[in-house]
């Protein structure tokens, strides 16, 4: 308590950080939350590794368009 940090230079200035008091952290109340934090923290992740992949898979897929043949009157293949 009392103690001051050394110059810290930001974009908008100088400051100097002092620690005017010391508090327990409440553990209980953190371990109530930790599980939602852990999530809210991997869901982004995931998703963008999940978007990554996909994207991946795009790009290496080989795509043949075959509508014309699928959507063919079916007389026309009869005789075929």
């Amino acid at each position: 308590v009392g103690e001051r940090s050394a110059v810290i230079q930001g974009e908008a200035g100088d400051f100097l950080i002092q620690s005017l008091a010391r508090r327990q952290a409440d553990s209980t109340a953190w371990l109530s939350q930790r599980d939602a934090q852990r999530r809210a923290i991997l869901q982004p992740v995931r998703e963008a590794r999940i978007r990554a992949y996909l994207a991946g898979l795009r790009t290496q897929a080989k795509v043949v368009d075959r509508r014309k043949e699928l959507f063919r009157p079916r007389n026309a293949t009869a005789g075929s």
